[in-house]
């Protein structure tokens, strides 16, 4: 769903609640503008990026493939935006096809003029089981998900914008077992081992382009993807979203090209 079509109702309702009027009629100088493009953004951490980003008054463009609880996180990003429903765009989409991750971004692009960053957060965890146990047809799904869902949005980001554009971030939501593997993990873990790969070959091909790539491990977070993957452990033990996220956005800042390529525990992002 773009917002200019479908997403007309809730432009309106974001307008009442925050009391801004006719926020279609508000001017906002473009080139003054930071854009960031948020996948799996619904919940958990791409939603509480989505958010802290929009407090900063970064335009966002956002999706998801589910599309109450996308539309859900347009709402809250708009409340939080100080341009309000003007600088939210949300789609939904399936980001392991290709067209469909290039329409998102697109769309983004048409609508904001560009791309500063880009956060590949979707994905999904499968079954924790062995790997004889494992079926064959959802193994191969959760490869495909996890892998296309980062290499679409990726591709069509570097086309439409920032090749052109000679900057950017990209940060890629990696996971402890995408470094050391362990049991039951499977194609969660295959699939985020190859994110690191992708990161490294990525960095290495844009380093004197302008674009910097890295890999963040949120480490133990309180997220359902979490809750299914251990659900014996205490998720109040957990840190939020919102506390991973809120030390996240400030240490984006500093970046350096440097660094472009690396991984990222957030131990070392905390200290």
């Amino acid at each position: 769903m773009v917002w200019d079509n479908a997403g007309i109702a809730l432009k309106e309702f974001c307008d009442a609640i925050l009391g801004q009027g006719n926020l279609s009629q508000r001017i906002y100088s473009m080139k003054n503008d930071r854009v960031a493009a948020v996948t799996g953004a619904s919940r958990g951490i791409g939603r509480a990026l989505a958010i802290a980003l929009a407090k900063e008054d970064w335009a966002v463009g956002l999706c998801s493939r589910n599309q109450e609880q996308i539309q859900s996180t347009a709402q809250e990003v708009a409340r939080a935006s100080p341009a309000g429903a003007q600088h939210v765009l949300f789609q939904v989409c399936d980001l392991s096809k290709f067209y469909e991750a290039q329409y998102w971004i697109k769309a983004i692009v048409a609508r904001f003029g560009r791309i500063d960053m880009l956060i590949n957060n979707a994905g999904i965890l499968g079954s924790r089981l062995m790997i004889e146990e494992y079926p064959h047809g959802l193994w191969e799904e959760v490869i495909r998900v996890n892998s296309m869902s980062l290499f679409c949005p990726t591709k069509a980001c570097l086309v439409e914008t920032m090749l052109r554009q000679g900057s950017g971030l990209i940060v890629n939501i990696s996971s402890g077992v995408g470094h050391v593997g362990k049991a039951r993990w499977g194609p969660y873990a295959a699939a985020k081992f190859g994110l690191e790969g992708f990161s490294q070959v990525l960095a290495a091909e844009l380093y004197d382009r302008g674009i910097i790539v890295v890999s963040v491990n949120p480490e133990a977070t309180r997220t359902s993807m979490r809750a299914a993957a251990y659900p014996q452990e205490d998720p109040m033990a957990l840190k939020t979203p919102e506390e991973f996220v809120a030390k996240l956005v400030p240490w984006l800042r500093r970046l350096k090209k440097a660094d472009s390529g690396k991984f990222f525990n957030f131990k070392e992002i905390e200290g």
